[in-house]
């Protein structure tokens, strides 16, 4: 973790404010916890506080890149023939 984080980046957030940062539910986001998922601050077993750096952390680690993107370079493929459209499939598999 950089030592030259601003307030925003280590900002504590609640389960609450988490689960609704991260977009997920209040009992998911404490399945993650349980699981070890997501780093968590835990002063007591009603008092947990996960960081906003940790949350940024937690989706770049699940972020999918999209392979969607090697696709639009060959254009759209248009088919007269049903025999023309499968070997134009084959070609892009």
């Amino acid at each position: 973790m950089n030592s030259k984080m601003t307030n925003s980046e280590d900002k504590l957030y609640t389960l609450k404010e988490a689960a609704e940062y991260l977009r997920v539910g209040v009992r998911s986001l404490e399945r993650m916890k349980k699981e070890n998922q997501i780093t968590y601050i835990e002063y007591s077993r009603k008092k947990v506080f996960i960081r906003k750096s940790d949350c940024d952390e937690f989706l770049d680690a699940r972020t999918v890149k999209s392979a969607r993107n090697k696709f639009l370079t060959y254009g759209p493929i248009k088919c007269y023939k049903k025999s023309s459209c499968d070997s134009n499939r084959k070609d892009l598999i």
